[in-house]
């Protein structure tokens, strides 16, 4: 769970359902985001406190993913709040 939001991943998409008990027409919790990196996943961490994801992803590059509804840029790299 992070900020209130369950994040989920398996090889092929990150998703971010939102954890307040309500359910779609099909039963299931709304999706609030969902991520499709360019290369299947490997793992996931959100950095506490603020809306920074990282994935490992199967290529030479780690996903980093910030999305601004979950929480703030981390102080040390402030300058993506500018960015979004």
């Amino acid at each position: 769970f992070h900020q209130g939001k369950c994040v989920s991943a398996d090889a092929k998409i990150i998703k971010i359902w939102d954890h307040a008990g309500a359910v779609d027409a099909s039963g299931e919790p709304p999706t609030f985001a969902s991520i499709q990196p360019p290369a299947d996943v490997n793992g996931l961490c959100a950095f506490p406190d603020s809306g920074l994801l990282f994935a490992p992803l199967e290529a030479e590059r780690l996903g980093a993913y910030f999305i601004p509804a979950l929480g703030p840029a981390p102080k040390w790299c402030h300058f993506v709040d500018s960015l979004t």
